[in-house]
């Protein structure tokens, strides 16, 4: 191998191509030219895409190594437009960094962005003449779908029926991905379940589903088969596809689902299977079990100006609801007057029933109250009233659009007989959660719930102040904290008395701050995990660690000590744009569904200034984050994959 081609900045950035053909099933050769390794790339100097390619493939590209060989007629542009499939699957490994693999050496990035913006601007837009799309894809998860079947058919599924595992998120794709047959089978087998159920419903319904297909079939169990019939036939089915697909059915879609209609009454005779085997045509379309976000086939580009409405639509109603929107937002995406009533219809959702579980969703995303399960150290009773506890919480500050520093200092909580006790709170009994007052102890908001003590615990072998510090620089001041440099935390290790005693954890976190490698993240991160050593590893308050007395004081710098949770929680207090921000970003990725990328993360100190502006009230989090460029525009754009 030519010297040049060993450098980090040469890589065989193709090799990707490998994996995504083995991966995808398709495979292409394109030859070998003797040009292919002619350009020596240069750590000063910018290179031009296709010269990246060369530079960074040959040697792997070249004499069917890989499958995957090319020359220069392959890297003619219009060879490339026609390829689009494989260039779509390079972007994504590109972007994901999925390749070059882990022994490889690894290009700088400022090359890797060079060659994905320029295949996304040259090679990847459609061509207006062909109408193909570019789509950001995932199937529903299964949440959503149970959802789905509930609001369209009335129709409650049960949480363990057989469908897919969740897809892992977005993907970019030239068009939905087929099903596997073992899929494909578990949604028809759910879609015959969910109908069944509902021809089952004989008399009027309580609930509003979007087709009372019992009742539809009795209004169409009639001996005219006139015009007025097939009328009636093809509104029912047109209304129910529109909300299935969540947008407008189109001429030939309904045309198809009239000819399954027809087809299965003239074989049977049955109104009811006719109806059936219609409705299940639509429940297994990738129109209704994919979420599709595209570039539309006129050329134009969605984004923050010029967002796709019924895209936008769907975005907001499942970021709301786990569920797809209603009549009145598919209404809004209609008319075109969605985006200028965003906010409008933002806080007309908030306050529907269907958002009720929002605030929880949301809180079990953000603190990963998941993790409780782990801590096999508390008795499954505390650690469900831990969670209850933190959740209701969260979903009071969110119902009743309290102030989201709120969260820091609160003087009330909610517990039950075995977490008070747990606290030391007089007068609770029972299972139920009651709201109980946090004055006179020692404990006041969302730092003091045993719920994140315990999960930013290393387990039963005691508590960390590094992680409890480094749990709260992430989620409540939205601070990255990098991985430590390779080699440090041996080096600490090895230097660590194996005894235990008085001042053993606060000799671990002096010498982080001793090491220049290690000072600049652990100085605000241990003081603020120590200033929190009077709770233990699941949350209570203790005085003595074993013999020796607990010492809560952390220093931030010569003339700032944090001396215990009240000093923590003051000190959060005066960063509140640093904790709206923190949620501000949480919340966007989850509404998007994904990890925000950088130009993402350029948002948020405008989400986190508005709503300081709006005395921090939570919905004002909610309205900022779905009307911010990147919620507007979408997965579409770069950074769509998820990874």
């Amino acid at each position: 191998m030519p010297r040049s081609l060993r450098s980090p900045r040469a890589l065989l950035f193709f090799s990707l191509l490998v994996s995504g053909s083995a991966a995808g099933g398709f495979v292409i050769f394109l030859g070998i030219g003797s040009s292919a390794a002619a350009v020596t790339p240069s750590d000063d100097l910018p290179m031009a895409p296709q010269d990246l390619i060369r530079a960074y493939c040959s040697g792997c590209h070249v004499s069917g190594r890989s499958g995957v060989d090319f020359d220069d007629a392959a890297l003619d542009l219009e060879v490339m437009r026609n390829d689009r499939e494989i260039w779509i699957k390079a972007v994504e490994h590109l972007r994901s960094r999925k390749m070059p693999p882990p022994r490889s050496a690894q290009p700088i990035d400022a090359d890797r962005e060079t060659l994905i913006r320029w295949l996304e601007a040259e090679i990847l837009p459609v061509d207006p003449k062909r109408g193909a799309q570019i789509l950001a894809v995932q199937r529903l998860q299964r949440s959503e779908y149970v959802n789905a079947v509930r609001e369209l058919l009335g129709v409650h599924l049960s949480a363990a029926i057989a469908l897919p595992s969740d897809d892992a998120g977005w993907r970019r794709r030239e068009k939905a991905p087929e099903l596997s047959p073992e899929d494909a089978d578990k949604y028809a087998g759910a879609a015959q379940s969910a109908l069944n159920e509902a021809f089952a419903v004989a008399g009027p319904r309580a609930d509003s589903p979007v087709l009372d297909v019992a009742g539809v079939v009795r209004s169409l169990s009639c001996n005219d088969c006139s015009e007025t019939r097939q009328d009636a036939v093809r509104e029912q089915l047109a209304t129910f596809a529109r909300r299935a697909f969540r947008r407008p059915i189109e001429a030939a879609e309904l045309e198809q689902l009239l000819t399954v209609f027809e087809r299965i009454e003239t074989a049977t005779g049955s109104v009811e299977k006719a109806l059936a085997a219609a409705l299940a045509e639509v429940l297994t379309s990738p129109n209704f079990l994919y979420r599709i976000e595209s570039r539309r086939a006129d050329g134009g580009r969605t984004s923050e100006d010029n967002p796709n409405p019924f895209e936008l639509a769907s975005r907001l109603s499942f970021f709301l609801w786990n569920a797809p929107p209603d009549d009145e937002l598919l209404g809004e995406a209609e008319r075109g007057t969605l985006r200028k009533n965003l906010e409008a219809q933002t806080r007309r959702m908030l306050k529907a029933p269907q958002a009720h579980a929002f605030p929880v969703r949301f809180a079990n995303f953000w603190l990963q109250l998941d993790k409780l399960d782990d801590a096999t150290m508390v008795a499954p009773g505390l650690r469900k009233a831990m969670r209850d506890e933190t959740e209701r919480f969260i979903a009071g500050i969110i119902e009743e659009d309290r102030p989201a520093t709120e969260i820091l200092d609160a003087n009330y909580t909610f517990v039950n007989e075995a977490l008070a006790r747990h606290y030391g709170i007089a007068g609770v009994h029972g299972d139920r959660l009651q709201r109980v007052s946090l004055r006179g102890t020692r404990r006041a908001g969302l730092l003091t719930h045993a719920s994140i003590l315990t999960i930013a615990s290393p387990g039963v072998s005691g508590t960390s102040p590094v992680l409890r510090g480094k749990w709260v620089l992430e989620n409540l001041l939205g601070q990255s904290v990098p991985r430590p440099p390779a080699g440090i935390l041996d080096a600490l290790e090895k230097r660590e008395p194996d005894a235990t005693g008085p001042g053993s954890i606060r000799l671990q976190t002096e010498r982080h701050r001793a090491s220049p490698s290690c000072s600049q993240c652990h100085i605000k991160m241990d003081a603020i995990g120590l200033s929190l050593e009077n709770f233990d590893v699941s949350g209570a308050w203790r005085d003595m660690d074993g013999a020796y007395p607990v010492e809560a004081m952390g220093v931030l710098s010569d003339t700032e000590t944090l001396q215990g949770p009240a000093d923590t929680t003051a000190y959060l207090r005066r960063h509140s744009k640093h904790l709206v921000r923190a949620i501000g970003g949480k919340m966007l990725g989850f509404a998007l569904g994904r990890k925000l990328d950088q130009r993402d993360r350029a948002h948020l100190p405008t989400i986190a200034h508005n709503v300081a502006r709006d005395d921090y009230r939570f919905s004002r989090i909610v309205v900022e984050v779905v009307t911010s460029p990147s919620f507007l525009r979408g997965n579409i754009e770069p950074g769509a994959d998820g990874n």
